[in-house]
């Protein structure tokens, strides 16, 4: 036993080190067989998710940005209660409708008119809409049931179950849409991930268009307030530069009123139409792959190492007695 203990010592380090897999090396392969069969069955019963993606880029001149510059240049001569009227409109602020836009794809407004549609609703919540009773019913959920159970026993608060809502359709929709810029080129990608390839392409149409339309329906409102203010001012304006500010401004309004109702994007034109690749962004079948025979083989190396230092431990222990 000590000869074989002085013979190792003798040996040298990194041999000495690799000593246990070159004795259980049929471990490593056997471990990337395992794993990357366990995800191979995770690839076969996963459900794909896919990605539909459209550009944006900003519209033309808009009603808003037009509205806002004559305010603000008639409140510059007026002064006083026009000023704090363009503060109130928002004539201060030279932000474009199209960064609103952006802002807007998960704003309460858009979460209001997507969940106003019925039929969408359901698609979005299909596990807890009912069919045969017509009704909103709480979905069976394993996941839920283990988390509810959990948050009891540590006395955290359980969020009861509500049928879809505006609420929820808007922590949907943040949580499906991802915004992407870049600093290199004008037109920005929005994408929405979906397990239902053709209902990701319809729910992506459906936000854009919502978006827009409440920057529109805003711009419209505004200038039609605007007009009727500016209405009154030019009743009681006395001075002719007054006058002329004033219906250089009016005419400037109207015209915002008029492109807010023509039918076209008001804040974002689309440059490519929504679409869905040939291939469902997740679950990824090759990283997830690689991925699995690398642990496998990780997995197998550690389990050597160990089996040789457990062997090692108990011949040392012999010896001892």
């Amino acid at each position: 036993m000590h000869g074989a203990d002085d013979l190792d010592r003798q040996t040298p380090l990194l041999p000495r080190l690799l000593a246990p897999l070159r004795q259980r090396w049929w471990l490593m392969p056997l471990g990337a067989l395992l794993v990357t069969a366990l995800m191979l069955v995770y690839l076969l019963r996963a459900q794909p998710v896919w990605t539909a993606e459209m550009q944006v880029y900003p519209a033309p001149a808009t009603a808003g940005v037009a509205a806002r510059r004559g305010l603000a240049g008639l409140a510059s001569q007026a002064g006083g209660g026009l000023a704090a009227l363009t503060g109130s409109l928002g004539g201060g602020d030279s932000a474009p409708p199209f960064r609103y836009f952006l802002d807007g794809l998960t704003s309460a407004g858009v979460a209001e008119q997507l969940a106003s549609d019925e039929a969408l609703l359901r698609q979005m919540f299909p596990a807890e809409w009912d069919a045969a009773g017509r009704r909103w019913r709480q979905p069976e959920s394993l996941r839920r049931s283990i988390r509810d159970g959990l948050f009891g026993l540590f006395g955290l608060p359980i969020a009861p179950w509500t049928p879809p809502d505006a609420a929820r359709v808007r922590e949907f929709v943040a949580a499906a849409v991802l915004v992407r810029t870049s600093v290199r080129s004008p037109l920005v990608s929005i994408s929405l991930s979906h397990p239902d390839r053709a209902f990701a392409t319809l729910l992506l149409t459906r936000v854009v268009a919502a978006a827009d339309d409440e920057l529109r329906a805003a711009a419209r409102l505004r200038a039609e307030g605007n007009i009727r203010y500016l209405t009154d001012q030019l009743r009681s304006a006395r001075s002719v530069d007054m006058r002329e500010t004033i219906v250089t401004s009016l005419s400037e309004e109207e015209r915002g009123a008029m492109l807010s109702m023509v039918p076209l994007p008001f804040a974002a034109e689309t440059f490519i139409a929504p679409h869905v690749g040939r291939w469902p962004t997740s679950p990824r079948p090759l990283p997830l792959l690689l991925a699995a025979l690398v642990v496998g083989v990780l997995l197998g190396a550690t389990t050597a190492f160990w089996l040789g230092w457990r062997s090692r431990h108990r011949r040392a222990a012999a010896t001892a007695f």
